[in-house]
């Protein structure tokens, strides 16, 4: 009798655990939806201060180390042409970001302060990104 009873324990004892486990789950789960669901939220954006803020950014580099080799959002390593002093760009703009696998060594980037483009000059072409606004509705609201 005490061995059938001590079965059934260690059977509840193991469902109880599995149980847990689910409902850590999807506890975990759903706190991470409720944290994503508040970013969403909390992070609007504000196309007029994005464009603002964008309009001030100013570099000229030719690149060396290209941005894609470093985990920050946009680093690069380079030289500026006319000075030739060696520089980096870091900058937490996630709109360079998307294009740092387009840049490798020898390309110059080139952003112009009061423009909403960003220009990657390689061999024989420039590559020319236009910034975009998304907002809240998913268009995509170009901003002169």
């Amino acid at each position: 009798m005490s061995f059938f009873c001590f079965c059934t324990f260690a059977r509840c004892l193991a469902f109880d655990v599995f149980v847990i486990g689910i409902v850590d789950e999807i506890l975990l789960f759903l706190m991470k939806s409720v944290l994503s669901l508040c970013f969403l939220i909390i992070s609007c954006v504000d196309c007029d201060r994005s464009r603002n803020y964008i309009l001030e950014d100013e570099f000229n580099l030719v690149v060396i180390i290209p941005p894609s080799e470093y985990p920050n959002l946009f680093k690069t390593k380079g030289y500026d042409p006319i000075s030739k002093k060696v520089k980096f760009c870091d900058n937490e703009n996630r709109w360079w970001d998307e294009y740092k696998k387009e840049i490798v060594v020898g390309d110059t980037i080139v952003k112009k302060k009061g423009e909403l483009v960003f220009y990657i000059h390689k061999k024989d072409t420039i590559i020319a990104h236009e910034w975009v606004c998304y907002d809240g509705d998913r268009k995509h609201t170009y901003v002169k």
